[in-house]
Parts: C-alpha cells; structure tokens; sequence
C-alpha cells in the first residue's frame, strides 16, 4: 500500500516536472524582444536627458523670485485677502483701491507668509 503510494507520487511528479519542461521552453518571437530592448533603451535616454534638463533649470525660490510675478485674486482684497500664485494661496494686502477676484495683482514685496500687492497696470 505504502509503496503504491510513493510510485503514484513519483509519476505524478514526472509528469509535473516534463510539462515544467514543455512551459519553460516556450519560444519567444525575436522581433518581441527588440521591441522590449528597444521600449527600455528609450526609457532610460529619455530619463537621462530630462534629469540633464532639470540641473540646468535655475532654482526659483525664495522672496526674491516671488516679487515682480503676477497673482490672481481668490478673494476680494479689501485690503486684505487671499491670492493665488502658481497654484498656492497667500494672503496679500493691496497697497491701495479694492480689487475683485479673478483680477490681475503684480508683487512688490514680501513680508514674511503675507505678500504686498499692487493692480496690475496701476502706476505707484
């Protein structure tokens, strides 16, 4: 009974291992393969010349590159109120008038979290 038992696993086990075989000597197209090598190759070129590209991009951060830009009001400035520069909200104080949102705002200066702001166009 016993020994029924082992030669049925060892079959079995044959006829796993000789179908393991027949998978993994499936036959690739080689017109795949360099289609994969080629995908890679220009994947990696193209992450190589975008990091290069970045390095050479100055680095725009600070108070200094904030003033001279153009922000859009978000509310109402009044004087105070709240403006949005490249996607980030700050409180801004309008140096003088009113101004509605979705006008045009130039910064002057920055004091501290808080940016000074004059119209768009407005001579001081």
């Amino acid at each position: 009974m016993l020994q029924e038992f082992i030669e049925s696993i060892i079959s079995n086990l044959r006829v796993s291992l000789s179908q393991l075989s027949s998978i993994l000597s499936l036959r690739v197209e080689s017109w795949v393969i360099w289609l994969i090598v080629i995908a890679v190759v220009a994947f990696i070129i193209i992450s190589i010349v975008w990091g290069i590209r970045a390095h050479h991009k100055p680095v725009s951060a600070g108070r200094k590159d904030l003033v001279g830009r153009t922000a859009v009001v978000d509310t109402a400035l009044n004087p105070q109120g709240l403006v949005l520069v490249e996607g980030e909200r700050w409180s801004a104080v309008l140096d003088k008038g009113h101004a509605e949102p979705e006008e045009e705002v130039v910064i002057s200066h920055v004091e501290r979290l808080k940016l000074r702001v004059t119209k768009k166009g407005s001579t001081s």
